[in-house]
């Protein structure tokens, strides 16, 4: 996408909310937002992340650090349909359109302005573009060479360049932000389909759908044979379940491959019999010509096309075709036979009218740390002085005091005479984190807290990669990432037993680098508990209680805080005794929130202390091996007498 250097400078598209659905799309993400970006024009993209594994969170975090118009939200149920209406919701207020753009596409330069441009012109309530398809590896040519062909698609308008026409239905691009709502948006209980449904509903609202062939995009099919079914059966699916919602006449390109589910289950049945009467073969007589004249239909758009590997398209025709046919008659079957197992259509769909000022990303934040008798704190706050890319935000500064007297108020009062940021120093005696962390939200004035631990230094983009996408959620959890240095044990590194990472549920988090919504905490009354104050594990406790309480939480591994591991933390000893502690902690969340898994907790954790403790015996003593399965066996046992004799280590006495 490129731009004439004056779009750079104006908001022409400020009307304009672009909503990328996405999920595991590193290879796509880059070139697709740097160009909507420097197209935006005002415009607000956000990115609605279903769960990615990839880099694809990072790749976004990145960017919107150095964008304050990109954000990144997250999509727990994964569907794209929910994640569009999410950001509809979230970022709707004050728009006039939503564009919905598809991660596995490419888009022509000025896509958002050649919608607009066909909207205004035609008087149109939806914009939908044609999408060509386009491979790189031999099976991906084929595909897309099936899929732009009415071997594939059957002629959907949509599938192939044209001229611009009125349509029922197109490959959705631009939209008519209150129609979609005033609709209901994506029916969520679609997974596929969801476009085809909308479009109707629409329609049946009296909105017209123009199909703009200047817009048209470049899509990548599936590059193997099984997701290419995989993606076929769910169209088929959807296209069922859109029948039922919206009994009609279906066109033979949809009709046609639903004879294929026929021919090919009866082509056993006539082989076998065949044995038995030669007649029988007649059974198998629909498949072979199905499949005759698919592959003969392939090979000559192959030969016409001058491309080898699409003499192949006949053969990913067959995919698509029995993908959609099994997909669709699949799921009618399971429809008329549970007919409530598709909700009515969905009710109007209500902007959050505080979303605009959510989405602004100039919310002042206060960093809060919390500290015990450690010079390492001032290393803490002067690692602030160098965080980025926060857009001019106001950043504050709070040191809570956890001794018994207030001996640092001096040092902290010096330290504030030569300090680039506001900084509070709160006393909250007693040695107890809990009281601490509950004095820091006291103390808090602005929405938004950051917490991280006086032991550890911030990553320059720590602060702004918490902040990325942050609206819509209740807390923001980042990595702290252990340092060893050269003179302690390698199998400390090797092991890194000290670094926190979350690998499951987003509530299982910790405060040594977390972002807070202090609004959301003070309305459901959320506090750590004094009881663990001396233990560990408040934290944990506390963003479970959160969640319960209807919090969202996210995890955002590119927020990275370092703590340097000391020698007195860098032994077995200590390790086994914290692992003690997690198990016990572990026990203690779920007897207050898993009761059926805390019931079974003797079991279980009996069993996997047995097994671990096995493989520590069984491996060589000493090695990496051996140091990780004895952790584990540690952490089980912890489990195991929380559920015997419900008890906490003390942590910080």
């Amino acid at each position: 996408m490129t731009e004439p250097a004056s779009f750079l400078f104006d908001d022409a598209h400020a009307d304009v909310l672009v909503v990328v659905p996405c999920l595991n799309e590193q290879e796509h993400l880059p070139g697709l937002l740097d160009a909507l970006l420097r197209d935006a024009r005002g415009a607000l993209v956000v990115v609605v992340d279903g769960g990615s594994t990839d880099a694809s969170r990072a790749i976004v975090a990145e960017r919107a650090g150095r964008h304050a118009n990109l954000h990144l939200l997250d999509n727990p149920q994964r569907i794209q349909s929910v994640g569009v209406n999410l950001a509809a919701r979230r970022f709707g207020a004050g728009r006039r359109w939503l564009v919905r753009v598809d991660a596995h596409c490419d888009y022509p330069s000025g896509y958002v302005d050649r919608l607009k441009t066909a909207a205004a012109a035609k008087g149109a309530d939806a914009v939908s573009v044609p999408m060509v398809s386009r491979g790189s590896g031999c099976f991906q040519v084929a595909a897309a060479a099936a899929q732009n062909s009415v071997l594939g698609t059957g002629g959907s308008p949509h599938r192939h360049l044209g001229k611009g026409r009125w349509v029922d239905h197109g490959h959705h691009a631009l939209f008519d932000l209150m129609r979609f709502l005033a609709a209901g948006g994506y029916d969520e209980a679609f997974s596929h389909n969801e476009d085809a449904e909308l479009d109707r509903r629409l329609r049946d609202r009296g909105a017209r759908i123009w199909l703009e062939p200047s817009a048209a995009i470049t899509y990548y099919p599936r590059a193997s044979l099984r997701p290419l079914l995989r993606q076929y059966r769910n169209y088929g699916r959807g296209r069922a379940r859109n029948l039922a919602r919206h009994p009609d006449r279906m066109k033979l390109r949809q009709i046609l491959p639903l004879g294929v589910v026929p021919a090919i289950l009866l082509a056993p049945f006539g082989l076998v019999l065949a044995a038995l009467h030669p007649l029988a073969l007649a059974l198998v007589l629909p498949a072979m010509v199905w499949i005759g004249a698919t592959l003969a239909a392939g090979a000559a758009l192959g030969l016409r096309s001058r491309v080898p590997c699409a003499m192949g398209a006949g053969g990913a025709a067959l995919v698509m075709h029995a993908g959609w046919g099994f997909g669709f008659v699949a799921e009618w079957l399971r429809l008329r036979a549970r007919p409530d197992r598709l909700p009515a259509p969905p009710a109007p769909l209500v902007v959050d009218p505080d979303g605009q000022a959510k989405g602004s990303g100039l919310e002042a934040v206060t960093i809060c740390v919390c500290t015990f008798r450690r010079d390492s704190l001032f290393e803490t706050l002067t690692s602030f002085l160098g965080l980025s890319a926060l857009e001019g935000r106001a950043v504050n500064v709070v040191v809570v005091d956890n001794d018994d007297r207030d001996d640092l108020r001096a040092g902290i009062a010096r330290f504030a005479a030569g300090y680039g940021l506001p900084l509070a120093y709160v006393h909250a005696p007693a040695r107890n984190i809990s009281i601490a962390r509950n004095a820091a939200l006291d103390a808090v004035t602005t929405r938004w807290a950051a917490f991280i631990d006086d032991d550890e230094v911030a990553d320059p983009a720590w602060l702004a990669m918490l902040l990325a996408g942050h609206e819509g959620h209740h807390a923001v959890i980042g990595q702290s990432r252990a340092v060893y240095p050269a003179e302690l044990p390698g199998w400390a590194a090797r092991c890194d037993f000290h670094s926190n990472r979350i690998s499951g549920p987003p509530e299982n988090a910790y405060t040594s680098n977390a972002l807070i919504d202090v609004d959301f905490v003070r309305r459901t009354n959320l506090r750590f508990r004094e009881g663990l104050g001396r233990t560990g594990g408040e934290d944990t406790l506390f963003f479970r209680q959160m969640a319960a309480a209807g919090g969202f939480i996210v995890y955002r591994p590119a927020s990275v805080v370092y703590e340097t591991v000391p020698a007195q933390r860098a032994t077995m000893a200590w390790v086994r005794r914290r692992k003690y502690r997690s198990g016990q902690v572990h026990g203690l969340l779920c007897r207050e929130f898993e009761p059926v898994r805390y019931r079974k907790l003797v079991a279980t954790a009996g069993a996997k202390l047995v097994l671990s403790a096995a493989m520590a015996l069984l491996t060589i003593p000493g090695t990496d091996a051996s140091r990780r399965w004895t952790a584990r066996a540690f952490l089980h046992a912890g489990a195991l007498h929380f559920r015997v004799k419900p008890a906490i280590l003390e942590e910080y006495a």
